[in-house]
């Protein structure tokens, strides 16, 4: 039964039910919450959060399936018709020791808490392409960096010129971002950081060449100053936190470009210096590999991207484990989700540029390039890795490209203006909103991302183009790859 796929398909429809399915399938019909499956007497039963005829569902139970994926067992689902979100509950251990995992679908996404082992499966379909939403008022001169929290909560913004952060609470359905205050801030904040456990947040000084760390009042958002440490540089703009929470690194500038390696105090946040070590000119941006192995650092002035290996145990920086040509000065990096590809900007050729990771090594290969609006800035991936976007500061717009899943090379599906001079860009966790900071005309621009159309074919798994027919006419066609479930052989569900 190992690497069984497991597939999701879905109707709007209440009351109906679906025919064919097959083993190893799933059918949720998000409109009356049931999700139905083929039975071991290759009947449909379903799992319902109300109650009922349930197999042996009902509430309370476990999916589990046999060797022959059949949908056996026990299973804890429950269904919220409001958010369209699916929660199925997994055993409290099973034969790989993995202990109380859940499996969420918001209706866009299904995803396990165990990030390196597990990521983030989407089970959406959409376009990725962006709408306008509307902008709101940055509460400061001259924002930069952009940052939301894991749980897709807050906003965090810092304003370059004022000296200030701003804070914002995000609706949950609209997208809508809500001012709820400010924080003084060192001299030119730049980028900003959020830990992944949500419970820190640091920003970067490029006046004053230090760290700033805040702790995040977990009821409403709001942040409290805690201290400051020094880079060992006289510029500080660029700011990454590892995917564990435990180490930051910064990206320092004048007298000579360093990156400083920071331990992260789990209980309060504060910062202690591991060490230092020397790039190029003038280090700028970096990104973290999505398990932490490795650290990616874009370089301002000297048209190479430097790549370190990250050591596991200490956080300290391993020797440059082969990095690459840029072309030109760069600055926003970005790391797909899948740990497959870098991307990086050219701001004066106006190009991102490509790169394949060597899975083992994390050494860099450049793929290709692609041309972007002018003077581009950031780069934000969405959490599915099929969609990039990209701020372009000198033609005040926000370019968007599909990820090809294969190979890596983007393709341009449009750009949507922006406010004046866009910097920081971020995309919210769910996938479903972008956020971009607009240096020239201190606003924050709101987008809606099109990536979810309720009844339309949203499946989890490998797949070929397949109809699939509900009782009441209805059919849901799918055509694409969108994410892997799997079965292990123990019988229980798992990323």
């Amino acid at each position: 039964m190992a690497n069984t796929t497991i597939q999701i398909k879905s109707s709007g429809s209440a009351g109906v039910v679906p025919s064919g399915l097959a083993n190893g399938e799933l059918a949720l019909n998000f409109a009356d919450g049931k999700l139905y499956f083929k039975n071991s007497s290759s009947g449909t039963s379903y799992f319902s959060t109300t109650g009922g005829p349930a197999g042996p569902g009902g509430n309370n139970k476990e999916v589990q399936f046999n060797d022959a994926g059949t949908l056996t067992g026990n299973s804890s689902f429950t269904f919220d018709k409001a958010n369209t979100t699916l929660t199925v509950g997994l055993p409290s251990s099973n034969a790989n020791s993995i202990i109380q995992p859940s499996l969420i679908a918001s209706g866009r996404f299904i995803k396990s808490p165990y990030q390196i082992a597990a990521p983030t499966s989407i089970v959406n379909k959409g376009s990725g392409i962006l709408s306008d939403n509307g902008t709101i008022s940055s509460q400061g001169i001259a924002p930069i960096g952009l940052a939301i929290d894991p749980t897709g909560k807050y906003v965090y913004v810092s304003n370059y010129s004022s000296a200030n952060i701003s804070q914002y609470s995000i609706d949950q359905t609209t997208g809508n971002l809500t001012s709820i205050g400010t924080i003084t801030a060192n001299t030119g904040p730049w980028k900003v950081q959020v830990d992944p456990t949500g419970r820190f947040v640091y920003a970067a000084s490029s006046g004053q060449s230090v760290v700033s760390q805040y702790i995040i009042n977990q009821s409403n958002g709001t942040l409290s100053y805690i201290s400051s440490i020094g880079v060992g540089a006289t510029i500080c703009k660029g700011l990454a936190v590892d995917p564990t929470g435990r180490f930051l690194f910064a990206a320092g500038q004048n007298p000579e470009s360093v990156v400083s390696a920071y331990n992260i105090n789990q209980s309060n946040g504060y910062l202690s210096l591991i060490a230092t070590s020397p790039t190029g000119s003038s280090s700028f941006d970096l990104a973290v590999y999505p398990t932490g192995r490795f650290l990616y650092v874009t370089d301002a002035s000297s048209a190479f991207l430097y790549a370190f290996s990250i050591n596991q145990s200490t956080g300290a920086l391993i020797d440059n484990i082969g990095g690459a040509a840029s072309g030109d000065a760069t600055e926003g990096i970005a790391v797909d989700p899948t740990g497959r590809f870098v991307y990086v900007n050219n701001y004066t050729s106006n190009l991102i540029r490509n790169y394949n990771i060597n899975q083992t090594t994390g050494a860099l290969t450049l793929i290709g390039s692609i041309s972007t609006g002018t003077t581009p800035e950031y780069i934000s991936i969405d959490p599915t890795g099929k969609y990039l976007y990209i701020s372009n500061y000198g033609s005040s717009n926000v370019g968007h490209y599909s990820i090809n899943q294969t190979t890596g090379n983007l393709t341009s599906i449009g750009t949507i203006s922006s406010g004046s001079s866009p910097r920081g860009l971020a995309v919210d966790p769910t996938g479903k909103f972008l956020y971009v900071s607009n240096y020239g005309s201190n606003t924050v621009s709101q987008y809606v991302i099109n990536n979810f159309s309720a009844g339309s074919a949203n499946i989890a798994g490998t797949i070929t183009a397949k109809t699939y027919s509900f009782q009441d006419g209805t059919q849901q066609t799918t055509a694409s790859t969108l994410g892997r479930i799997h079965a292990l052989s123990a019988g229980y569900v798992i990323f």
